[in-house]
Order: C-alpha cells, then structure tokens, then sequence
C-alpha cells in the first residue's frame, strides 16, 4: 500500500504541475532536483527515527506522506508555496523506501535473503497498481484528484500497519 500510495501520485508528478499550476517544463524540472535532493535528506532522517524508535515511524510514515498530498491539492498557485511542498513530499516520498525496507527486515532477522525478496516483489506490485490506479483517476476523474488516489493507499497503509502492532 506505501508503495501504491507513493506512484499513484509521483508517476503523474509532471501532468499534474502542469494542470494544476500551470507550470512550464524548466520549473517543474527545477522542483524534481529539489523533490530528489529532498529525497536524500528524507532517508537520512528517516534512517535515524528508525533506529530510535522503529514502530512509531512506521505507523506514521503513511500520516506524512498523506498530509504532504492534501498540502499540494489545497494549496494556492504559489511557486514558494509549491517549493516548500515539494521538498516535504519528497523526503516523504524517498523515504518510504527505508521505512518499508528497514521495517520488513526487521520482521524477520533469520532470513534477510527471503525478506528483502517479498521488499523487492511488492514493492514492484505497489509501483504496478498505484500506476494503474493514478491513471485509472487520470482517465476517469481527472488530473485534479490524482492526489486522492495516494491519500487513499496512504490511509490503507496506515491501516495495515496499525492492525500488525496492535494485534499481529
């Protein structure tokens, strides 16, 4: 579900700067140097909340990247505003990688070779459906409610990873 709710919206990044704010190509390629140098300050920090307290980031990872997709859709058509959005979205964004990884590792010290296999594998399903799913959206609803579809995966990642710590 992280990783549906992370391409369902990432995957139309362009399409939807360019519809919903009217941006030119030479800004938009400026705002994804910035949402991938976000991205490596993002995994920095991500990999030192993870060690200090493993669960808890993992239960709200979902929370963040979720709030950083409403910020972009409620947000007005100012390039400051959209900046700082960005360089939110993509530290959580990029992150959501070590998150996922460190946290599946963690489920099973005894075979790392297994679980970093089923990281890899659904980690290519979750690419494959929130692709799908972004442009089952971009066809049906339209450009403007793309983010809906990575909030909705965000909530159902939130919700799996709360039914594992609480009852699993």
């Amino acid at each position: 579900m992280i990783f549906a709710s992370m391409f369902s919206v990432y995957s139309y990044f362009s399409e939807y700067m360019t519809q919903r704010f009217n941006l030119t190509g030479a800004t938009i390629s400026i705002l994804l140097v910035m949402f991938g140098a976000s991205g490596v300050l993002g995994n920095w920090y991500a990999g030192k909340l993870l060690s200090a307290r493993l669960k808890r980031t993992v239960l709200f990872y979902p929370i963040v990247l979720g709030l950083s997709y409403l910020l972009l859709q409620v947000t007005h058509p100012s390039i400051l505003l959209i900046g700082v959005i960005i360089i939110l979205w993509g530290a959580a964004h990029t992150s959501g990688l070590i998150v996922s990884q460190v946290w599946l590792t963690s489920e099973s010290p005894e075979a790392p070779e297994f679980s970093n296999t089923l990281y890899v594998s659904f980690s290519n399903m979750g690419v494959t459906l929130g692709t799908a799913f972004g442009g089952w959206i971009l066809a049906g609803p339209g450009i403007y409610d793309i983010v809906f579809g990575g909030i909705l995966f965000a909530f159902l990642a939130f919700l799996c990873i709360f039914v594992r710590i609480q009852y699993l």
